[in-house]
């Protein structure tokens, strides 16, 4: 049985953890581009209550500099330093006992890791949270054009075909539905949504999540579940 994650906001928390360093930098580098606003601090929380009620960083801050006019060029440092050269200030949390969780599953099933960024930022994310990459057989990094589920269904597919597993043996966990189930949920794999950061809005279609989770321990049980059905 295969069992593939997702990493941000479903074994590490980009949500609480990094984003709000990050967008913070992403104030400054756009204050000092030409972007306009009376005071850092109630700006700050302005960008970061957008960033919440987006898909993505990317959508966020694109609305928020029309709102604010901002000049040319703010949009480009933004991205840069959100997702291009992010400078981590804080350190990186893993979601609560993921390591012990990847650990125990690596033992009775093959993991791997699809996620969407940059080869050496995701590595480096996981090197500060703990998250041994020696637990995954198969890493994917979704690094070249706008995040879409048509991406990772590529992963994903590549993955199943090369193991030459059953579609059922497959188990894929992830905060968006959209993004990260639906596409696996075409390819016939069952689908586990970790309700956590982005996850917890709504990212798509509910039809395409098999099981829905608050916790990391809770997809042991799942996982054995699917082991014994399929």
């Amino acid at each position: 049985m295969l069992i593939i994650f997702d990493l941000d906001d479903t074994l590490i928390d980009t949500s609480g953890s990094i984003i709000p360093g990050l967008l913070k930098n992403a104030l400054h580098a756009m204050q000092k581009k030409g972007l306009e606003f009376s005071d850092f601090d109630q700006t700050y929380q302005e960008l970061l209550h957008f960033d919440r009620n987006h898909s993505s960083s990317s959508t966020a801050l694109l609305e928020f500099l029309e709102i604010y006019q901002a000049p040319e060029g703010c949009y480009e440092e933004g991205i840069r330093e959100v997702y291009e050269k992010p400078l981590y200030l804080e350190p990186i949390q893993p979601l609560d006992d993921a390591i012990e969780v990847l650990n125990e599953l690596a033992e009775s099933y093959q993991l791997a890791l699809v996620t969407k960024g940059k080869e050496h930022i995701q590595k480096e994310k996981m090197r500060r949270a703990k998250i041994p990459i020696k637990l995954f057989s198969y890493l994917c990094f979704c690094e070249e054009g706008p995040l879409s589920s048509r991406g990772k269904k590529s992963f994903y597919e590549s993955i199943g075909r090369e193991i030459g597993i059953s579609p059922s043996q497959v188990l894929v966990c992830g905060d968006r539905i959209s993004l990260d189930l639906s596409p696996a949920k075409e390819l016939g794999y069952v689908t586990v949504q970790m309700r956590w950061g982005r996850g917890l809005g709504n990212t798509g279609l509910k039809k395409d999540v098999d099981y829905t989770i608050l916790h990391l321990n809770e997809i042991k049980p799942i996982a054995q579940e699917v082991k014994i059905m399929s």
